[in-house]
């Protein structure tokens, strides 16, 4: 992160440097305004490398930690400016519907593919990215559909990223590949025609190391109904958790659970080794 007067812009207060991905999307409802599309703006914002031109968005969250009492470094406090900016680029963008009339007949979704880099960043639950606890997958999922999806509804029925392309290829009126598809629609769910889905269970695979920060090693998780078992390929242990009374995660229930641990382990590997996934292999 640059520190510095030679790393800030000429930006007064209120004012935000330039972002040529929030132009083109601005340009692109422009250009389409008349047709039928889809857009997908996957945003800079909040990702690392950490740097804010503006010196007014560091000042702002300096004096809010300080009236907080919150001790925060540098890193956090460049967050915070990134998070305002993420905010103030995704206002563009519903400005933009309205201004062009697009705004009655637009489907928005805002979600994340991951939870907050642990550097900067808490969610108030146990984990983080590079991680299959709810603070790595549990994600801000905010829907805005006017006339369709009510205004202020909220639903606690899980859903999950492999849902997008089925829901937006029934909103269009499209088919969706020929191909098996690990998600499914939730139109019913948007539409408030059902207040829950045809599915129980939802399945993570991260069969990889991340050593950096977290220190995750090779692991898989099932969610069916509010039960979440994850498994790690290491030592071959679970853990066991009933999201419902304890989603901090913090009551590991495999040893007092052992039967239902098991019969979630063998339905997780069995789906897993139907759908051809990637496993992890020991090295001599």
């Amino acid at each position: 992160m640059k520190k510095g007067k030679a790393g800030f812009g000429p930006y007064n207060k209120g004012d935000y440097a330039p972002d040529a991905l929030g132009d083109e999307v601005v340009d692109f409802l422009r250009r389409h305004k008349d047709e039928r599309f889809f857009l997908f703006f996957s945003q800079y914002y909040v990702h690392y490398p950490l740097h804010t031109r503006c010196k007014w968005l560091v000042e702002k969250y300096e004096k809010k930690a300080a009236a907080a009492r919150l001790k925060l470094n540098d890193a956090q406090i460049t967050y915070a400016a990134f998070v305002e900016t993420m905010d103030h680029l995704l206002g563009r963008v519903l400005d933009a519907l309205d201004k062009y009339k697009l705004s009655d007949g637009t489907l928005v979704v805002l979600t994340s593919d991951n939870g907050g880099d642990p550097r900067v960043a808490w969610n108030g639950l146990r984990g983080s990215k590079w991680t299959l606890y709810e603070g790595g997958v549990r994600e801000p999922f905010i829907v805005r559909w006017p006339g369709v999806t009510k205004a202020g509804a909220t639903s606690d029925v899980p859903v999950i990223a492999t849902d997008l392309m089925p829901t937006f290829c029934e909103v269009a009126g499209v088919k969706p590949p020929a191909v098996p598809l690990d998600g499914i629609s939730i139109l019913p769910l948007l539409t408030g025609k059902t207040g829950k889905l045809d599915r129980d269970t939802l399945i993570w695979h991260f069969p990889f190391y991340h050593a950096a920060f977290v220190g995750t090693k090779p692991c898989s998780s099932i969610r069916k109904g509010d039960m979440k078992l994850i498994h790690f390929y290491e030592d071959g242990r679970s853990e066991l958790y009933d999201l419902a009374s304890d989603p901090m995660e913090k009551n590991d229930l495999s040893k007092t659970q052992p039967r239902l641990a098991e019969r979630l382990k063998d339905e997780l590997l069995g789906a897993l080794k139907q759908q051809n996934a990637r496993f992890p292999e020991s090295r001599p």
